[in-house]
């Protein structure tokens, strides 16, 4: 067999206990393997889904992860990835980084959630001077994107009106997005704003005395054992903290079950516990989506989540089709990775509902 598959015909199934079936644990995983059937996952439905990638019935995916119950029960790579490559998580790198900024929020003393900008920046100061209420904009407000300032992402780049590119074209990130006007009292609405992130990026920067990539290493990906990733840089100094982060899928799925786990990793508490609703609390939304804390969830009518009991699913993603996905009430983390056009980049979500959920929810 020249492909590598967690997963078991049924009639082999029948045949093995739970105890016997187990596999021992490879070097490029966290948890056991175990067959689907172990935990109720019917292994038909997911042969069926690896045979329809293989044969490109959904194109363009490069791997898929599923662990439920604490077992890895399906991994596999396709188009001549393995398990081993570093494959770029795009958007997805904001769900990390917003992570890795709470987890410097908990264990500094110098900087809170309450910290309100025009201390943190007072290189910047002019940008706050004759603009009522724009210095109570906090930490906080950055995190759930609440600052109130006023900023358009989703225009088309016309080289004027898009502020994402004209941020990303302006010699200093931090000035473009503190001299923004302020359009309404910090913490009042919402509005997705990428400028955000380079003024955490700066903060944790500053602070720690840092670069990004080594903060990481020294707390969230030490604690979960990735030692190989590749992170793109801005400058000499500063990480693209968007979407410049490219991990192995089996520490991407270590993101994942750290966050099913409510900040729990293998029997020690790297989060306080709440984590889970805490990047789950619905800060915004959209027709289709709720937006948290760089999570995402779908309201109850869209069809992803019509086959759960519960719809507690939460997600972040890349723009290119690669997802990490949580289902709590499901005890189950999901990774795929795809490499498509974003205008069709929720074929991953299909997968999920068409193959991935009618498989764990069978009464296998």
């Amino acid at each position: 067999m020249d492909y590598k598959v967690i997963i078991v015909v049924l009639v082999m199934a029948m045949f093995f206990t739970a105890c016997e079936s187990e596999r021992v644990q490879p070097e490029s995983t966290f948890l056991p393997y175990a067959f689907p059937g172990n935990v109720g996952a019917d292994p038909v439905v997911l042969e069926n889904m690896n045979e329809l990638i293989k044969q490109g019935f959904y194109d363009n995916i490069e791997g898929v992860i599923i662990i439920k119950n604490d077992r890895v029960i399906f991994e596999n790579y396709y188009n001549g990835h393995s398990s081993n490559d570093l494959m770029a998580i795009g958007e997805g790198t904001q769900g990390v980084f917003g992570l890795g900024f709470n987890l410097f929020l908990n264990n500094n003393e110098l900087v809170s959630r309450q910290s309100n900008l025009i201390d943190l920046f007072p290189g910047y100061a002019d940008n706050f001077v004759d603009q009522p209420f724009k210095d109570q904009i906090n930490v906080e407000h950055l995190l759930a994107y609440r600052s109130g300032l006023e900023w358009n992402e989703w225009a088309i780049d016309d080289g004027v009106t898009n502020d994402l590119q004209q941020m990303l074209l302006s010699d200093d990130y931090v000035d473009y997005v503190l001299s923004k006007g302020l359009i309404g009292e910090p913490g009042l609405f919402f509005e997705f704003n990428s400028g955000h992130f380079y003024l955490m990026e700066n903060i944790l920067r500053n602070t720690t005395d840092m670069t990004i990539d080594q903060y990481f290493e020294n707390t969230l990906f030490s604690e979960l054992s990735i030692n190989r990733y590749r992170w793109s840089n801005i400058n000499d100094s500063t990480m693209n903290v968007l979407n410049g982060l490219a991990l192995k899928p089996m520490d991407w799925a270590k993101i994942g079950y750290l966050v099913l786990n409510d900040g729990n990793y293998q029997s020690k508490q790297i989060f306080e516990p709440g984590v889970l609703s805490y990047l789950s609390q619905r800060n915004g939304f959209t027709s289709y989506y709720q937006f948290g804390r760089d999570w995402w969830k779908f309201f109850s009518y869209v069809s992803v989540v019509n086959g759960l009991q519960v719809n507690d699913l939460m997600f972040i993603r890349g723009d290119n089709g690669q997802y990490l996905m949580v289902v709590p009430h499901l005890s189950m983390v999901v990774v795929i990775m795809g490499n498509m056009d974003p205008n069709i980049n929720e074929l991953p979500l299909i997968i999920l509902r068409d193959q991935i959920i009618p498989a764990v929810n069978s009464v296998f």
